[in-house]
């Protein structure tokens, strides 16, 4: 686990401590004065919430900062128009239901909610969970009314979406559109002297340098996202090669699923990323592809054209 303890303060408010000691029973009590390390994270539950500390650094699902980003989109923006968002003055369409089966953070379930969509959020991770929890009921009860209405058109749901997403009848039942947001491929190069298709080339996985802009949210949600790999994968140390193709595997499978449930999917992903539609080579006939892309991120969508 990505995890070193918890912290209770005073002023915690006794709900999100009880919440933290149902979610995450085996995660070790720390002394409320002990100083933070900068190697390890640590969950704080204080008066202000529930957060995860590295050091002095605080993260947190912060809907009311999200709702001061909201100005600088509109239904034009590459997300909107994958997923398939409305004109703002259109009569006739309605805003799809969609199950965001990966919230991390949840920045894009807020945006989807704020232009009018119905968000099923689905988080895997307990300690996300607690987090987006915790947000989510403090949206809810703000004194904030367009706070307040985003978040009555924003669920979540704590589990496997894979799993979540085939219960007959549950909550996750017949999304007009599911969005996955997986964990960008490493970069890769050919080693030196290759060119790209020449017989017995071979890449080489860049590791991700973990500068400023691939710090903070991301560091630790890819922290979650390596641990439970290797998990998976029976190893405590493992190459980056094999963390890439685990995690594209990972991110075919629920593909796969998705396309059981839903006409319409959504994948972000690095422009230097392939195209989903490469990893279900088999599925071509039946699906339609287009991609909606920003400076450095595309949305690739995948719509079924046959049953």
């Amino acid at each position: 686990m990505a995890l070193a303890g918890v912290r209770f303060t005073a002023g915690a408010a006794q709900k999100a401590v009880d919440a933290v000691r149902r979610a995450l029973p085996q995660l070790a009590v720390l002394p409320p004065d002990q100083k933070l390390p900068t190697d390890a994270y640590v969950l704080t539950v204080d008066e202000k919430g529930i957060s995860v500390n590295l050091g002095k650094q605080r993260l947190l699902v912060d809907f009311p900062s999200y709702l001061q980003r909201l100005r600088s989109f509109s239904p034009k923006d590459p997300l909107l128009r994958a997923v398939g968002v409305p004109e703002r003055n259109s009569s006739s369409a309605a805003a799809p239901f969609v199950v965001d089966a990966t919230a991390g953070f949840a920045f894009d379930s807020f945006l989807l909610a704020a232009f009018g969509c119905r968000v099923a959020m689905v988080e895997v991770q307990p300690v996300m969970a607690l987090l987006l929890q915790d947000a989510l009921e403090k949206a809810q009860s703000s004194e904030h009314e367009q706070l307040r209405s985003i978040a009555s058109r924003l669920s979540l749901h704590q589990g496997d979406s894979g799993v979540l997403l085939l219960q007959d009848g549950g909550a996750l039942s017949k999304p007009d559109v599911v969005y996955i947001d997986t964990f960008f491929p490493h970069k890769h190069r050919l080693r030196p002297g290759q060119k790209k298709g020449e017989e017995g080339a071979q890449l080489v996985y860049v590791t991700e340098k973990r500068t400023a802009a691939t710090s903070g949210r991301m560091a630790f949600l890819r922290a979650l996202h390596e641990a439970d790999l290797r998990g998976k994968l029976g190893h405590s140390e493992i190459p980056p090669y094999a963390l890439h193709e685990a995690s594209e595997a990972s991110t075919r499978r629920l593909v796969e699923t998705a396309l059981a449930v839903a006409s319409r999917i959504v994948v972000k992903r690095p422009s230097h990323a392939p195209s989903v539609k490469d990893l279900l080579p088999e599925l071509s006939s039946r699906i339609s592809y287009r991609p909606y892309e920003s400076r450095d991120t595309r949305w690739d969508v995948l719509v079924k054209t046959t049953a």
